[in-house]
Parts: structure tokens; sequence; C-alpha cells
């Protein structure tokens, strides 16, 4: 009887876990995550050599390779990626490429940001930013129903409006959420904090604009 009664208690646990996991499965953290500890230091002394500041920079990634420049000599190339933060939040779609030859920097591609005029406290609870999610992947771009048995992690920080346009190079910053499967990179999206609308959605397989508030 004793075994018996720890195997129900066992199956009335395991069910009870089941249905958290399908209804509350959300949690708050990194993204994205920094480069090791050795590429840090080789990225650290790449910006101090160059006179560039490591300030408000999350460094994302870091490669090193040889081959043939402009004038076909070859040169080591070192690419770094970099992530923006502000008050010690990330601004989320601002990643900036900093690509070097034979040690100096040689090309820097991405939009540079300055501090956010904006305070760093969340509106949203992150079980109504699950919900928004799950509402915009399965009603709106047509995942599947099982997806909202999924996982979730989610990050707060900033998103600016303008990122996409070709003629405001202005910033219009709102307090954002990046939201994606815990053991995925897809799909993802990113909610307004203020008012819940869905500022981008990403599936994995194309990229688009799903509803912008102006």
């Amino acid at each position: 009887m004793k075994n018996l009664n720890l195997i129900l208690f066992g199956l009335v646990l395991l069910a009870s876990c089941k249905k958290e996991t399908s209804n509350n499965c959300i949690s708050q953290g990194l993204l994205l995550q920094p480069v090791s500890a050795t590429d840090n230091d080789t990225v650290q002394m790449l910006m101090k050599n160059n006179d560039l500041s490591v300030n408000n920079k999350q460094f994302l990634t870091y490669i090193s390779y040889n081959g043939p420049d402009a004038q076909n000599q070859q040169v080591k190339f070192q690419v770094v990626t970099a992530d923006q933060v502000s008050n010690g939040l990330p601004i989320f779609s601002s990643i900036i490429f900093y690509t070097f030859q034979n040690g100096t920097l040689s090309s820097l591609d991405g939009k540079v940001y300055g501090r956010v005029n904006l305070d760093t406290k969340p509106s949203l609870t992150l079980q109504a930013l699950r919900q928004l999610f799950l509402n915009e992947a399965i009603n709106k771009q047509g995942i599947s129903p099982a997806f909202k048995d999924s996982c979730f992690l989610a990050q707060f920080g900033y998103y600016d409006l303008n990122i996409t346009s070709s003629t405001d190079t202005t910033s219009n910053f709102v307090k954002a959420w990046e939201i994606r499967p815990k053991n995925s990179q897809f799909p993802r999206g990113y909610i307004r904090d203020d008012n819940e609308a869905t500022i981008f959605f990403d599936d994995g397989l194309r990229f688009f604009n799903v509803k912008r508030d102006k």
C-alpha cells in the first residue's frame, strides 16, 4: 500500500508539473551570452589599442582568420560583435560589428547609441507577456497550438522604433521585451511594455514587421 501511495503521489506531482509548464512556464534572463573570458581579454586589448570605448557594450562574439585585403595582401582579420547597453539594460537589435586588420580598426558597422532617457521599470508581468507572445505566435502567425506547452525566456530592455528606417536617423526608444522558447532561438518576438503591441516577430524563416505604432 505504501508503494502504491508513492506511485499515486508521483503521478499527481507529474500531472501538476505538466499543468504548470503548460500555463506558467516563463522566466526572465539573458538571451545573448557574452564572449568567453579568453576572447574578452583579446577584445579588450583590441579596443584599448584603437582608443575605442568599451563602456555600455556587451561583447558577444570574436573570430580571427587570415585572408587577403583589398590590395590582395594577406592580413589577420579580427571581427568583434557587441550589443549596446543603457542604464544596465540591453538595447535590442543594436549590434555593432568591429572589423580589425592586423590589429587596427578597418570598419565599424551599426548604429551607435547614447544614453536612453527611459526608466528601468517594467509594467508587464511575465505571465501577461507569455500570453501576449502566444497570441501573436499561434493566432496571428499560424504557429502550431502545441507551442503553448513550451517554456519561454524573456529579457527586458529598450527598442528603437526607428531602427529599420532608411530616412529617419533619430532614435525613438520604447521599453520592450524580447521573448523566445527557452531552448531555441526561434520563434522570437519583441513586445512593447507600455501598450502590449508586437513590434517585431521572427519565426526564424523570414524577417518581417508585424505591427509598429507611430
